[in-house]
Parts: C-alpha cells; structure tokens; sequence
C-alpha cells in the first residue's frame, strides 16, 4: 500500500491523522525539514522542490484544513 498516516503538529498541537499519497508525503516531509525557511516558498517552489505538482501541494494543505499554502505557512510559522 503506497499510502500512510502522518500525524503533524503545528505550535505543538496536534492536529489529527491524515491519509496521504506518496507525493503528499513528499511534501509534507519537505515542510517539516524546511522549518521557518517554508516562508521563502511558494506554492510552485515547494512543488520543483520536492518533484511533486502544485495542485499536490494544495491538496496537502486542504487535507490539513487549511484553504491553500500561504494559509498553512501563516499558521505553521
């Protein structure tokens, strides 16, 4: 099975178990290791970065509840 459960915290509170594919994982992966240098990136650098698609990123952060990628990174950082 290529998908997995990844619990992430932001500021420390949990927020719930997700189902990610592969390259949801990638990017999440990337966010994690990235810490506050996230702030630099948008939406399409994360994506090269971490050899996935834009729409893959987006769809990560709905799936986190949040309504795109600078939502997250104002909340995340």
């Amino acid at each position: 099975n290529n998908l997995f459960f990844l619990s992430m915290n932001v500021n420390f509170t949990p927020i719930q178990n997700f189902l990610l594919a592969p390259g949801e994982k990638n990017v999440a992966g990337h966010i994690l290791s990235l810490g506050k240098e996230l702030k630099r990136y948008s939406t399409r650098n994360l994506a090269d970065l971490s050899y996935t698609s834009p729409p893959t990123v987006i769809r990560l952060c709905k799936k986190m509840g949040y309504s795109g990628f600078d939502q997250l990174k104002d909340q995340y950082l």
